[in-house]
C-alpha cells in the first residue's frame, strides 16, 4: 500500500503526498524552472504491506518500507516563440 511519495524536482520538493502526479499537462505535481539547465530529480516512496488469509479481511504488516529514488538528470531547455508573417 502506498503511504507517501516525496518528489525532488531540482530546487523544488513536493510532498509527502499520495498523488501519482497525473498526465501532462494537467497533473497536480509540477515544477517551474526559471532557467534552462540540468537538474537532479527523483522520487522517494514509502510503502506499507498488507496480507490476508483466504478470503478474510486485509491486515496491515507493522512498519513501513522507505525507498529512496535514484536521481536522474532532467535537462530543461528554453523555447522562444516568434510570430512570423507569410
Amino acid at each position: 500500500v502506498l503511504r507517501s511519495i516525496t518528489y525532488h524536482l531540482g530546487t523544488t520538493t513536493i510532498g509527502p503526498t499520495t498523488s501519482l502526479g497525473g498526465p501532462h499537462p494537467n497533473g497536480d505535481i509540477r515544477a517551474t524552472y526559471a532557467r534552462p539547465g540540468k537538474h537532479q530529480v527523483s522520487a522517494d516512496i514509502v510503502y506499507r504491506g498488507q496480507f490476508r488469509v483466504g478470503g478474510s479481511q486485509w491486515f496491515d504488516i507493522p512498519g513501513d518500507v522507505a525507498l529512496q529514488g535514484t536521481p536522474v538528470t532532467l535537462t530543461v531547455r528554453e523555447a522562444t516563440s516568434r510570430l512570423y508573417t507569410n
